[in-house]
């Protein structure tokens, strides 16, 4: 009885890291799939008003942004103020604060602990030129990935 249970510790030591991690991959690449649609829709946001979203609900207008509390509305503010996703409790908003239609979306882990912080998503798109990027924490770089991994614009 006392092998069988030190075996079970064993394998349970080495299983479970495994699964918590596959747990946050799968969360980010939820997250990474809402960055991509919000690049999207501020782009035919653009495209049908002929100026840049500044808040959640001018978004949600487009597409219907989701948060915790339901669809994104005046309630949730301007882009630069943080809404959290209904799944897997991330935080997303504009990073970027570019008048020149450089939009920056960034995406962190509510629980900002241990590994978990490093499953973060980032989101770029340049509204004058159509370049897009997206980079995702621990696959892209090293640990959480920053801006400065992000490429929709060059450098001078």
């Amino acid at each position: 009885m006392l092998v069988a249970v030190g075996i079970l510790g064993i394998l349970c030591s080495i299983a479970i890291p495994s699964y918590i991690s596959n747990i946050h991959k799968t969360c980010q690449t939820e997250v990474a799939n809402i960055l991509n649609i919000l690049s999207s829709t501020v782009s035919s946001y653009k495209a049908i008003n002929g100026t840049y979203p500044e808040t959640w609900e001018d978004v949600s207008e487009v597409a219907v942004v989701m948060t915790k509390a339901g669809p994104a509305n005046a309630a949730d503010g301007n882009l630069t103020e943080a809404i959290t996703t209904p799944a897997c409790d991330f935080t997303i908003s504009k990073s970027s604060d570019d008048a020149s239609g450089l939009f920056t979306f960034t995406a962190t882990p509510d629980a900002e602990t241990g590994d978990k912080a490093e499953f973060n998503a980032m989101s770029c798109i340049d509204l004058n030129n159509g370049a897009s990027d997206l980079k995702l924490g621990r696959r892209d770089a090293e640990g959480a990935v920053t801006a400065e991994a992000l490429t929709c614009r060059r450098q001078p």
